[in-house]
């Protein structure tokens, strides 16, 4: 993946529900900028527009996205949030060096709290607070 992500421009996810992606991690790693659907844990990461861009949802409830609702969507000729990604894009495009700064930005970003080692000692405290509150330790 790593050839993947250096050929591209920039990491662009467009979701109806996700928590977390690794992906996400990787492109910023990578030093691409974001855009992601503002879905699921996307706020976790873009945090006031610092890495790059969170565009709407096309539901703006996760309990639209039933079998049927989704059907209808990926079918329609105009999904609800095309104008929005495509805004995004043409800003990406538009304005390289804002957007060469927010990728530089998310470089730092996970390198200070993304690491193998933070997300080991992050997932350890909660196996630890799950046993101590099951077992009383």
């Amino acid at each position: 993946m790593a050839d993947c992500y250096r050929l591209a421009d920039c990491f662009f996810l467009s979701s109806l529900s996700e928590e977390w992606s690794l992906a996400k991690t990787e492109a910023m790693y990578f030093e691409l900028p974001l855009i992601l659907t503002d879905v699921g844990g996307a706020r976790d990461i873009i945090e006031d527009n610092d890495i790059g861009i969170l565009v709407p949802p096309a539901f703006s409830d996760p309990m639209e996205v039933s079998a049927a609702n989704l059907w209808a969507y990926c079918t329609s000729e105009e999904p609800r949030n095309l104008d929005a990604l495509a805004a995004a894009l043409e800003d990406f495009y538009s304005r390289p060096d804002y957007w060469k700064a927010k990728a530089k930005a998310g470089r730092r970003k996970v390198l200070e709290k993304y690491t193998s080692a933070q997300a080991a000692a992050h997932h350890r405290r909660v196996f630890d607070g799950l046993a101590y509150s099951q077992y009383g330790r």
